[in-house]
């Protein structure tokens, strides 16, 4: 092998290496998380728990800068239910979804309410009880309230 063709091979499992290295890193630590983005107890994917209503109302809260959140809990076996949202953000309108849960595919909304900020609303969304439902929250978020059947 000359001496090319060794420099060559060389620097490609040279790049090779240094490529899965970084790979395979973190790129970050504990140490650098933003507390701001932490969310608790809501969650930024959809929910994979149905909640029993044998517990009473659901409540839920939830701080985010611009990401999406979800109830923790999907619910079902409620043809209405009445939701309560208080918006704690002091400059934001909250926007709340009631979002039909699919397996896959698109999110589908059948109810949309937007809560001005400081205030509380309270409103009663009629369902179709064999389908599953959970509520999405648009960043920048802070509120907290609950869902009950009715």
């Amino acid at each position: 092998m000359n001496k090319k063709t060794f420099s060559k091979k060389f620097i490609s499992i040279l790049a090779f290496v240094l490529s899965f290295t970084f790979a395979c890193s973190p790129l970050a630590s504990a140490a650098d998380v933003d507390t701001d983005d932490v969310i608790s107890p809501q969650s930024l994917y959809t929910p994979t728990q149905l909640w029993n209503w044998n517990n009473g109302p659901y409540e839920f809260s939830g701080v985010a800068d611009s990401s999406d959140l979800y109830t923790n809990y999907y619910f079902t076996n409620a043809s209405q239910v009445v939701i309560h949202v208080d918006n704690l953000h002091e400059t934001e309108r909250l926007k709340v979804r009631v979002i039909i849960k699919r397996d896959q595919g698109i999110q589908i909304s059948t109810d949309t309410t937007y809560i001005e900020p400081g205030h509380s609303e309270e409103w009663t969304v009629n369902l179709d009880s064999n389908k599953s439902y959970f509520l999405r929250f648009s960043g920048p978020s802070d509120f907290e309230g609950w869902i009950n059947r009715s």
